[in-house]
């Protein structure tokens, strides 16, 4: 009988240790605020003229990360990633956080669509 209560007296003590450090990982957490680093590569690759273009941009709403694949001849495809990049960082530097994200990307991809065209 005394060695089953020795026992339970040494389980309740790793429990509580184990929920002392689970409570004091927790806080640590939340007194910090976790930041996502960002990062972007790109890769040449074979053709002569790399027509892809990213943004990585962060803002006090989120962040927000764009990839533009361009197909074209010569410039073309270049010129309109670039382009449609830029417009999604624009309108992004102007976004509400009350805003409605799904009119926030509609009006984002037409206005994007228009200024490659102007382009």
């Amino acid at each position: 009988m005394q060695q089953n209560s020795i026992i339970l007296i040494g389980l309740s003590i790793a429990v509580l240790t184990l929920l002392f450090i689970r409570l004091t990982v927790s806080y640590q957490k939340n007194k910090k605020s976790p930041q996502a680093d960002m990062g972007g590569c790109m890769t040449i690759g074979t053709r002569e003229v790399q027509e892809d273009c990213y943004l990585l941009k962060d803002s006090h709403v989120g962040k927000l990360m764009v990839l533009a694949d361009g197909m074209g001849n010569a410039y073309g495809g270049r010129i309109a990633s670039q382009v449609a990049v830029e417009t999604f960082g624009d309108m992004f530097s102007n976004y509400n956080a009350l805003d409605n994200p799904q009119y926030f990307f509609k009006k984002t991809f037409l206005s994007a669509n228009r200024e490659v065209l102007k382009a």
